[in-house]
């Protein structure tokens, strides 16, 4: 049977609800709004930025990047946008892209940088080894542009350099998201909303407004649209016609022949009922990614595109498009001449390769440990689900994972002792040796403040002790806590375990 979800009466036509209150467009140049640094206009006024006339050894980038939608989703409710994809634009549909964590900062960090997200770290663009990737672009010359539609959310937060200037692009819109949360909260703006406008297409809009005024400049942009997807599974229907029509246009003007477009997720539905389903679990674990390559490229570029198809069936990860993306830099590395030493594997110590180039030869038989993603994410294994009341192993992990909670919260004396309300769910993975021991991942809700918790262990049946459960990753809220840690201090709330699973009650 079909499942059908209701979705509340406010909910039923975004679209209208983002005009209703003042019925106008408040903004159309967003252009206007972006903001020009002062290294970057040194770099536009001499001869280092780039112009695409008589090259053919560079070409522009958009990155496109939609939050919380899987690849079974993008088929479900974007039909429209995948069908031009294919059939219009050749794009290469990516059938295996594994997520390396579980929310948008731990999977979106390493296509930026190739770095982790790590224990709740933050990492700033300026640690050595974790350069941002439109700096690597900036640095070549390219006009780099990011554009998002909130301040708190995603670069602008986590990723910025600094209070004034974020991220050394050649262009943002910083001051103009700044400017919307100065007015106070804009009560419409969780209906996926911007200034009174559908937001994704303040973002469509933005892709061709600065394609336009870009053209004949090499560029590369950056886009994350979060506002319409995020919450609900079914919002991603939102999507598809300003998506198809950002498309058809691109191609109409003329606007991809020199500039490789990628669409991507971080991750499938994570905070919903859907999400704790078989089926849900699958699909928050496979996010999707198009690539759109000009004629030209193809053409010049066989063996490559090649690869890029081939590997498009296989297991990728968001490490292997940061290599893809620093590739672009130098396109004489993927030339097919080249073709053989850029695939050429470390020896020694160093042959398993975390991340690898999409134009480069993976192979098809790469693990989730050759890859990089950790266990508990990897979708290449197959569980059972368990009868989680009657299960003696469910109870014991349960238990565990709850003393292993309240342990870590005895340091945070605001939060509330964390007590079991009901066991949710419980499965074992199949495909198991025993030499590596038993993986169990189960699902439960605690009191106070109801939260729904899941945590995946390994269970060591060889333990003098008896069963001895080691946690995997980390304890993972699977519904919304909104303010319920809001005790919390200013310099834990970027830590997503803590703040998750924190009640403030005491």
């Amino acid at each position: 049977m079909e499942r059908v979800t209701v979705i509340p009466e406010e909910y039923q036509d975004i679209q209208v609800l983002c005009t209703s209150n003042k019925g106008k467009t408040l903004y159309r140049d967003y252009f206007h709004f972006f903001r020009l640094n002062a290294t970057a206009e040194k770099i536009l006024s001499g001869r280092e930025a780039l112009s695409r006339r008589g090259r053919t050894d560079f070409l522009s980038v958009i990155f496109f990047g939609v939050d919380s939608v899987s690849f079974p989703n993008f088929q479900r409710h974007l039909p429209r946008s995948r069908d031009f994809l294919l059939n219009n634009l050749s794009a290469v549909e990516f059938l295996g892209l594994n997520k390396v964590g579980r929310g948008t900062l731990e999977n979106i960090l390493p296509v930026l940088s190739g770095c982790s997200f790590i224990n709740g770290r933050t990492v700033f663009p300026d640690d050595a080894e974790c350069q941002l990737i439109w700096e690597e672009f900036e640095k070549k010359g390219y006009r780099t542009v990011i554009s998002e539609e909130q301040f708190w959310f995603l670069a602008y937060q986590n990723l910025r350099r600094n209070e004034s200037g974020t991220h050394n692009a050649t262009y943002d819109n910083l001051a103009h998201i700044k400017g919307l949360q100065s007015t106070g909260p804009n009560p419409i703006r969780r209906f996926g909303c911007f200034e009174h406008q559908f937001a994704i297409r303040v973002l469509t809009d933005r892709v061709l407004q600065v394609a336009r005024k870009l053209s004949g400049k090499l560029y590369y942009h950056h886009l994350w649209s979060a506002l319409t997807s995020h919450r609900i599974l079914e919002f991603a229907k939102y999507l598809d016609n300003p998506i198809h029509e950002l498309l058809s246009n691109l191609s109409v003007g003329g606007l991809l022949k020199n500039t490789l477009l990628i669409l991507y997720s971080d991750h499938g539905t994570i905070s919903s009922d859907y999400s704790r389903t078989p089926a849900g679990l699958i699909e928050a674990r496979l996010p999707f990614l198009y690539v759109v390559a000009p004629d030209w490229f193809r053409a010049k570029y066989k063996t490559a595109m090649s690869n890029l198809q081939r590997n498009a069936g296989g297991l990728t990860t968001p490490y292997d498009i940061h290599v893809t993306l620093t590739d672009l830099l130098n396109l004489s590395s993927i030339a097919d001449d080249n073709m053989a030493a850029h695939d050429q594997k470390p020896s020694g110590s160093n042959s398993r390769v975390r991340e690898r180039s999409l134009f480069s030869n993976i192979p098809l038989d790469r693990s989730c440990a050759d890859a990089g993603v950790p266990e508990e994410y990897c979708i290449c294994y197959s569980w059972e689900e368990l009868e989680y009341q009657k299960d003696l192993r469910i109870v014991k992990a349960v238990g565990y994972a709850l003393s292993v909670m309240n342990f870590k919260l005895r340091k945070h004396r605001k939060c509330s002792k964390l007590d079991l309300l009901k066991i949710l769910g419980g499965r074992v993975r199949r495909n198991v040796t025993r030499e590596e021991g038993m993986m169990i991942e189960v699902t439960f809700q605690t009191v106070p403040g109801y939260g729904i918790l899941s945590g995946t262990f390994t269970v060591n049946p060889k333990a003098r002790s008896g069963e001895e459960f080691d946690l995997v990753g980390e304890i993972e809220r699977q519904n919304l806590y909104r303010d319920q840690s809001a005790c919390l201090e200013e310099n834990l709330k970027g830590i997503g375990w803590i703040r998750s699973v924190c009640y403030c009650g005491k």
